[in-house]
Formats: C-alpha cells, sequence, structure tokens
C-alpha cells in the first residue's frame, strides 16, 4: 500500500509552473498507467488499450528515442539535470531538455532514465485559452493513427491513454487555471514494468511482485 498511496500523491492539483507540482503531475498519471497493470491478469497486459490499428506508438520525438542511453542523451541535447524527488524509482534521473528540436510550441521537455536507459519523455506545451481546440485537434489527430483512448477523468485534469503493448502513450489536459495546460507522455513499457517490479519488490521484502 505504501507504493499506491506515493502514486497517489499526484492526484493533487496544483499550479503548473511549481516545481513540486510538475512532479505531483508525473505520479498522477503514473499512477493511472500502474493501477491498469495491477488490475489486469498478465495476458491482457500485451492488448492494453489499441484495439482499432495496427500503427505503433511513435518512439522517436526531435532527438529523443525511448530506449535510448543516457550517454547518448547527453551527446545529442542540451539539458540540466533535476535534483532527485520522493517518489522516484531507484536509479531514476530526470532531465530538463532543451525544447527548441521539439514542436514550435513545446515550452518544456522532460526526460527520464531508468538504470540509464530513456523510459519516459513528457513534452509541455503552451498553454491555450479555455475556447481553444487545440487539446481536442491534438486528441483527434492521435485518435486517427491509435485508435479511442482510454479516459481518466480528475478534478480539473482529463487522460487519454493509448498503449499498443510496448510504449504508452498519455494527453493530459489541465483546467484548474485560467488557461489550458496540456502535454503528451511516451512511457517504453518494458522499463516502467521492470521498475515497478523492482520498487514493490523492495518495498514488500520480496513478498509481493508487479506485472510480469
Amino acid at each position: 500500500m505504501f507504493y499506491l498511496e506515493r502514486l497517489k500523491l499526484g492526484t493533487r492539483i496544483a499550479k503548473r509552473r511549481d516545481a513540486r507540482y510538475a512532479f505531483e503531475r508525473f505520479w498522477r498519471a503514473v499512477f493511472f498507467a500502474g493501477m491498469f497493470f495491477l488490475l489486469c491478469p498478465p495476458d491482457l497486459h500485451a492488448i492494453h488499450f489499441v484495439i482499432n490499428s495496427s500503427e505503433r506508438i511513435q518512439r522517436e520525438h526531435g532527438p529523443l528515442k525511448l530506449g535510448m542511453s543516457l550517454s547518448e542523451f547527453q551527446q545529442l541535447i542540451k539539458s540540466k539535470e533535476e535534483a532527485e524527488q520522493i517518489g522516484q524509482f531507484d536509479e531514476e534521473r530526470r532531465f530538463h531538455a532543451d525544447p527548441a528540436p521539439f514542436a514550435p510550441n513545446a515550452s518544456d521537455v522532460l526526460a527520464d532514465f531508468f538504470k540509464g536507459q530513456l523510459f519516459r519523455i513528457e513534452i509541455n506545451y503552451l498553454p491555450v485559452g479555455k475556447e481553444s481546440r487545440a487539446v481536442e485537434e491534438l486528441k483527434e489527430k492521435i485518435s486517427a493513427h491509435y485508435g479511442s483512448p482510454r479516459i481518466n477523468s480528475l478534478p480539473g485534469a482529463d487522460l487519454f491513454f493509448w498503449d499498443d503493448g510496448k510504449t504508452r502513450l498519455i494527453l493530459e489536459r489541465d483546467t484548474v487555471e485560467e488557461t489550458i495546460s496540456y502535454s503528451t507522455t511516451y512511457i517504453d513499457d518494458d522499463l516502467f514494468h521492470q521498475a515497478s517490479h523492482e520498487r514493490v519488490k523492495k518495498e514488500t521484502g520480496g513478498k509481493s511482485s508487479y506485472g510480469r
């Protein structure tokens, strides 16, 4: 339960520009990603939510590619490492990458590494007005490739999930402020499962398992 309680920290919504909010945002998304795998039997892990398309979820974004090594990342892109936060996986490191090589409206890019491999890319976009259809249009564009998403709604936020069994894509829309903030997050399923499995094993003294 300690594992799940830490993930639930992400259900609180604060200001996006606040560093603590960015951390909580991450764990809210991870909480919903993790709960699906915990509640579903192993033979469903390969199905996830993409059932209407054979197209694989994109794993390369700008100079970043899920699974790439930390050394390659540091050679390719300017970045600044973030201080370690409570709740991170063991052997996890987070970097703020230069957003210039990404979408024109990208405001911040986070790159998370587990044991020296990139397992998570989060691209944050410039906020838009409440009347804007930018998020809806992005959701429609993604759905045209990967099918309809699974949706989880929280007070002030909506999360849209796609997963092809190898990669998970999360579109998040936050409406708690006067403007709408949004982001896309790409997660390597295998690395996420490995990190989660090792955490649960450690925190339960090997008495419980996670995922595969």
